[in-house]
C-alpha cells in the first residue's frame, strides 16, 4: 500500500510539529508518522519549555496550551557528600506575560495538545506508524517505509526522530555515537498535592521554580541533576555522559536513587509517589557533533540533528522548535522553485547559522571536550567549595575570624593553588562563553 505526501515528517515531538504546523499553514500535503499511541507517548515526560520560538508560531501559547507552572525561580546548587551551596534567583517580571516564555510541562500532555494543532491546521498525524526504512530514487530520498510495509511517498523527508535518528545514520548524515557525544537521562514524576507544593516550595499562583544540582548530585561524573514543580507533580530525574558512567561504573537508575537521598533533596520529594519513570539518549556533541543536515529529499532537525544547548540552560526545546520552522520555510523556498536537491534545501543550513541555534552552539564548541577533559570541576572543586564556605561559616570557641580566614585562604593554596585555580577558571570562562 503506498500513499503520496509532499513533505513526510518523522517523529511528533517538537520540531515535528512546529514543522508541519508551519507546513501545514501554507497549504503544503504534510503527513507526520509518530511511533508511539499518541504524540508525547515516546517522550520523556517533565522539562522545562523555552517557548520563545513557540510565541511566533502560535502567540500567547499559554493561555491555550497545557503548561505546567511559568518558572520564575532559578535555582543552582553544589552538592558534597552531605551539604550544600546554592544560588537561589526569583524575578518578579517572569510572574506576569509572557513569562519570560519559560514553563514547566508534561511532554505526554504538551505534545498531543502541539501535534492537534498541527492536525487542525490541515497535517496527516499517524500514530502506531514506526518508519523503518527510507526509500530511494537514485541518490535521492523519495519517502519512507512503515513497520508493516506501508509506503509513504515525498518530495521531502524530515528527520525530527529524536536522539536515536537511524535515518540519519541510513542517509549517511552521521556516523554511530561516541560515547562522549552522547549522555543517558533518567527521570521520575513524583505526585504530591498543590497545595503541598505550594507551601513546601514557597509558591503563589501559578509560579514555579527549576533547580539544578552539580557535584555529588551526581557523584563528580560529567553531569548534573534537577528538580521542577509541576501543577501536582515534581520532575526530578539527572543525565550523565555515557563515557562518565560507564568510567564510574554507576548505573544511571542507582544514580538518581542515591541523588534522591541526599539531605538536601530527599527534603523536597519527601511524601512524593512515583506515577512515572523514565529515560531517554540525550546528544552532548554540541557544535562538533552536529551532522550533514541536508541531502537531496531530506533534512534533520531537533535533537536528531544534536541541537542541545550547554549546560546551564539545556535549550533542546527551544532549538527544536526554531529548528523545525526554518526546516519549513526552507522546505517552502524549495517547493516555489520545484526543486528538492541538496543545493535547494541548503536555504536550511543558511537560516540555522544566521539564528541562536549555531551562534550558541558555536560559542559553545569547546565545552563537550573540556567537560570530560577537566573532570575536577565536577567532584574536586565543588567539594572543595562547600568544605571552604563550611570552614568559613563554622563558629568556634578558640578561633578569631581572622585565624578562620587564614585558614580558608591556606587549604584553598594548598588543595588547588592560586595558579592553577585562576588557569581552570579563565578556561571555563572562555569555553562557557565563547570568549
Amino acid at each position: 500500500m503506498s500513499d503520496s505526501f509532499d513533505v513526510v515528517v518523522v517523529g511528533a515531538g517538537l520540531a515535528g510539529s512546529a514543522c508541519a504546523l508551519t507546513l501545514a499553514r501554507n497549504g503544503v500535503r504534510v503527513c507526520v508518522c509518530e511511533r508511539g499511541a499518541w504524540p508525547g507517548e515516546k517522550s520523556l515526560s517533565g522539562m522545562i519549555l523555552y517557548g520563545r520560538p513557540l510565541a511566533d508560531m502560535i502567540p500567547a501559547f499559554w493561555k491555550v496550551a497545557p503548561v505546567e507552572r511559568a518558572i520564575t525561580r532559578r535555582r543552582f546548587s553544589v552538592l558534597s557528600q552531605d551539604s550544600e551551596v546554592a544560588l537561589d534567583l526569583r524575578f518578579e517580571e517572569f510572574n506576569h506575560e509572557p513569562h519570560n516564555y519559560t514553563f514547566s510541562v508534561l511532554r505526554s500532555r504538551f505534545d498531543r495538545w502541539f501535534a492537534r494543532q498541527a492536525a487542525e491546521a490541515g497535517a496527516t498525524v499517524f500514530t502506531e506508524a514506526l518508519v523503518e526504512h527510507l526509500l530511494w530514487e537514485g541518490q535521492k530520498v523519495a519517502g519512507v517505509r512503515l513497520r508493516g510495509g506501508r509506503d509513504l511517498a515525498a518530495s521531502v523527508v524530515v528527520s525530527c526522530e529524536g536522539t536515536n535518528a537511524f535515518l540519519v545514520e541510513q542517509a549517511g548524515l552521521r556516523d554511530p555515537y561516541l560515547p562522549r557525544k552522547v549522555a543517558v537521562g533518567v527521570k521520575e514524576v513524583l505526585a504530591l498535592p498543590r497545595e503541598v507544593l505550594q507551601e513546601r516550595f514557597g509558591l503563589e499562583g501559578n509560579e514555579g521554580v527549576a533547580m539544578e544540582f552539580f557535584g555529588q548530585s551526581v557523584k563528580g561524573l560529567v553531569g548534573s541533576a534537577f528538580l521542577y514543580t509541576n501543577q501536582d507533580t515534581l520532575s526530578v530525574g539527572l543525565s550523565c555522559s555515557v563515557a562518565s558512567l560507564i568510567q564510574g561504573g554507576i548505573p544511571p537508575a542507582e544514580l538518581l536513587a542515591q541523588f534522591k537521598q541526599h539531605p538536601s533533596v530527599r527534603r523536597w520529594l519527601r511524601g512524593g509517589e512515583r506515577v512515572e519513570y523514565g529515560a531517554q539518549m540525550i546528544p552532548e556533541g554540541g557544535y562538533y557533533g552536529v551532522p550533514l543536515l541536508v541531502r537531496d529529499g531530506f533534512l534533520v532537525c531537533g535533537s536528531a540533528a544534536g541541537f542541545v544547548g550547554g549546560m546551564f540552560y539545556h535549550e533542546g526545546s527551544s532549538m527544536a522548535l526554531l529548528s523545525g520552522r526554518l526546516a519549513a520555510e526552507s522546505i517552502l523556498d524549495a517547493r516555489r522553485k520545484g526543486k528538492y536537491t541538496a543545493r535547494i534545501l541548503k536555504s536550511y543550513v543558511r537560516r540555522l547559522k544566521q539564528s541562536p541555534i549555531i551562534k550558541d552552539l558555536r560559542a559553545q564548541r569547546h565545552l563537550s571536550a573540556w567537560c570530560h577533559e577537566n573532570p575536577r570541576f565536577f567532584k574536586e572543586y565543588p567539594e572543595l567549595a562547600v568544605e571552604l564556605l563550611r570552614d568559613y561559616f563554622t563558629v568556634s570557641d578558640n578561633k578569631s575570624k581572622a585565624e578562620i580566614h587564614r585558614g580558608v585562604v591556606r587549604k584553598l593554596q594548598a588543595r588547588m593553588g592560586y595558579l592553577r585555580g585562576l588557569r581552570d577558571f579563565w578556561r571555563f570562562r572562555k569555553v562557557m562563553f565563547g570568549r
